[in-house]
């Protein structure tokens, strides 16, 4: 895990288009080359990425440059940045709403106040950047997806020039919930044991970064929202044949991890069942 660090020298930097500045972050040997170079960076100098969306967002942690000259070598690195998910430049302030050039340097005191602004972010969750149609919204669903489809899990191919075509935003409007099903004594074995107010709060709808084959069976199959598609891929509920069943997730999750709606958060006791029906309760 990466420690934050505060430089004296900052150079922000603006990649553009967005779509290219996210997939060359995901794949950093894609041919897509959409940073501008820093030539003057000196070892010790950090690096702050604005990716061009609409409205602008910046990735929250700080490259660092160990050698002279070595802006590029830093970007290379594409684990660095995953703590934390990207932030709108509007939220962070300190100047970079006002950006107008590429490549900017901070030095001394703003170097200083952007590094201990981002800092606060590097570990946000904030669902609310994926909802709408925006390129922003684009952009922190595709950021978000880690490189890996959310329909299937696969990996996409962003090595080749023909990685744009590769990968589908699913976009949502808003964050809606369903309305709660029925609950009775019927929907838990008493043997059951759920920690969390039952039954869940599922989504509507989700956004979704996906492969060519999810976006063609989405498609194909008359799906009218991802998560409709994402259940459908899982099994029946064998006792209330209910098509909102979650994939079991084990292991110790930090407080601000964000859950997807098709998996079932069990803690780090692992158990032999592997799905969760979110309708009734039922583990198998």
């Amino acid at each position: 895990m990466s420690e934050p660090f505060t430089p004296s020298r900052i150079h922000v930097v603006v990649g553009t288009p967005w779509n290219d500045a996210v997939i060359s972050r995901l794949e950093p040997s894609s041919p897509f080359r959409p940073w501008p170079e820093v030539p003057d960076a000196r070892p010790g100098d950090g690096i702050v990425l604005i990716i061009d969306s609409e409205p602008r967002l910046v990735l929250p942690d700080v490259v660092r440059v160990d050698v002279p000259g070595g802006a590029a070598q830093a970007l290379a690195e594409r684990n660095w940045w995953w703590l934390g998910s990207a932030v709108p430049v509007l939220r962070v302030g300190c100047g970079l709403n006002s950006l107008d050039e590429v490549c900017a340097l901070l030095e001394g005191r703003a170097a200083a106040a952007l590094a201990d602004a981002l800092d606060g972010y590097r570990f946000d969750r904030d669902n609310e950047i994926l909802f709408g149609d925006s390129s922003m919204a684009q952009a922190a669903v595709l950021l978000e997806s880690r490189g890996r489809c959310s329909g299937c899990d696969e990996t996409f191919d962003l090595h080749g020039p023909a990685a744009r075509e590769n990968v589908g935003i699913w976009t949502v409007d808003e964050l809606r919930y369903e309305a709660p099903p029925p609950t009775g004594p019927q929907s838990l074995d008493l043997d059951d044991e759920v920690e969390d107010p039952w039954p869940p709060s599922l989504p509507v709808d989700w956004p979704a970064a996906l492969c060519i084959s999810c976006q063609a069976a989405m498609r194909d199959c008359g799906f009218e929202t991802f998560l409709d598609y994402r259940f459908w891929r899982h099994p029946t509920c064998p006792r209330c044949d209910e098509r909102r069943t979650q994939r079991a997730l084990f292991g110790m999750l930090s407080l601000d991890a964000r859950i997807d709606p098709w998996r079932d958060p069990r803690g780090c006791c692992v158990t032999p069942d592997d799905w969760t029906c979110a309708r009734c309760g039922y583990r198998w």
